[in-house]
């Protein structure tokens, strides 16, 4: 959905986006029931919040853990339709500040370099519209502002 402003095989190489720690665990996207269904069949343990599914990685210590999905050569091993929203938007986030809901930016992804305005173009070019649809259906994904995402814009 970003490859207008975010090469995929720049992405692919960096996998910054798909290795988590402790801290980071509230990161880990919302899958699909199929996909959860998989994984558990995998031996993967998954959970289930409002209606969203997502891998539970079962952290214990400082130890940093990567995405099921991950192929460390290739990148990611789904196809665009089975991969996650939340992996197709990032480095964009939508949170909550306040009693507002905010798309947000994450300061953090090594290889994100585009303006803002480049940035709020491609978003109100439809962009905005299907997140809003998502984010109906998985209010799962909303979390409070972090410290490390740049509000963009109030919706």
């Amino acid at each position: 959905m970003l490859s207008e402003v975010l090469d995929r095989e720049t992405c692919a190489k960096c996998k910054f986006c798909c290795v988590f720690d402790k801290a980071d665990s509230w990161e880990i996207p919302v899958i699909s029931e199929n996909l959860a269904k998989q994984l558990k069949s995998q031996g993967v343990k998954t959970v289930k919040k409002d209606g969203c599914y997502k891998y539970d990685l079962d952290f214990s210590g400082d130890e940093i853990k990567s995405c099921p999905f991950l192929d460390k050569e290739k990148g990611c091993n789904l196809s665009e339709d089975e991969k996650p929203f939340d992996c197709k938007i990032w480095p964009l986030r939508v949170m909550k500040h306040g009693d507002k809901k905010v798309l947000a930016v994450a300061k953090t992804c090594p290889n994100f370099s585009v303006t803002k305005t480049d940035l709020l173009r491609l978003i109100n070019k439809g962009l905005l519209k299907s997140i809003k649809e998502y984010i109906s259906k998985n209010p799962y994904v909303i979390n409070e502002l972090k410290e490390d995402y740049e509000v963009l814009m109030e919706f």
